[in-house]
């Protein structure tokens, strides 16, 4: 794992996404700053409304009409991978039920270009919130791959791709499957009220908790080059499933390993 301590954070922004229920970046902003206080830590609209709102009207225009030509190319229309497409039948993402879904990587080179020069420095750490699916096609699938955090310039969470990405439980994820091919939709929620204690839900109480952990890790990855950590008892461990996230973020007392506790404190960071 890299070793390296890395720059300090200058200033952390958290983009909202005002259609992802349960999301707080007040709690997540004012959390961060208990945790790093020698840190401006400050809370945005949606990054599309908030950058675009900067510019003047031609500007604007001519960025508007870029992000619809490069966001159109970033939505994934068919979750098969493009080298597998001449064989295999196209799958929509409704087949699965998901709204919007973008290519990760994609997105976020298309949202890059709104950054402004003077908020894109070392320590400048931009953390977009998104409703939206992420995903990605390794070399070893044929499905798109779901994908909770996509770092970078700016780091991409989405809400929906850590509640659909990560695993369930396996009697949860069977019946889940049983409903759907048997038409059921209407007992979606109260399967899961059923298994709430094992997996977390849209809107879900400990949504912000879990959220803590990406928060970091997106801080982490950035500023020393750590894309996560092995040990299951650090907010920055990335998780395979709701019931390790859970345990991980949202129960007993979470916090970070020494190392990263330690590099934590080297930025005038308080560990939880």
């Amino acid at each position: 794992m890299n070793s390296k301590r890395g720059t300090s954070p200058e200033d952390i922004y958290l983009y909202d996404d005002p259609d992802a229920a349960g999301l707080d970046v007040d709690y997540l902003a004012h959390w961060l700053r208990e945790r790093l206080p020698r840190t401006p830590v400050e809370t945005r609209r949606d990054f599309l409304t908030h950058h675009l709102g900067r510019l003047g009207d031609l500007e604007r225009a001519a960025h508007l009409e870029r992000l619809q030509r490069d966001l159109g190319a970033a939505e994934v229309t068919n979750l098969v991978n493009p080298a597998d497409r001449d064989r295999l039948p196209t799958e929509l993402p409704a087949d699965r039920g998901w709204d919007l879904v973008y290519e990760g990587t994609a997105l976020q080179t298309a949202l890059a270009t709104l950054l402004p020069p003077e908020e894109s420095g070392a320590g400048d750490v931009h953390i977009v919130f998104t409703v939206s699916y992420l995903g990605e096609w390794p070399t070893d699938r044929t499905l798109l791959r779901l994908r909770v955090l996509v770092p970078g310039r700016p780091h991409l969470v989405s809400i929906s791709s850590l509640i659909e990405g990560l695993d369930l439980p396996r009697q949860y994820h069977f019946m889940r499957q049983q409903v759907a091919m048997f038409g059921m939709t209407d007992m979606l929620d109260e399967l899961a009220e059923q298994f709430s204690d094992q997996a977390l839900g849209y809107g879900d109480e400990r949504l912000n908790e879990v959220l803590k952990g990406l928060v970091l890790q997106a801080i982490f990855q950035q500023l020393t080059g750590d894309p996560g950590c092995p040990s299951p008892r650090c907010r920055l461990h990335t998780p395979s499933s709701h019931a390790q996230a859970l345990r991980t973020q949202a129960r007993g007392h979470p916090g970070l390993c020494d190392r990263h506790a330690s590099i934590l404190r080297s930025w005038g960071g308080v560990p939880e």
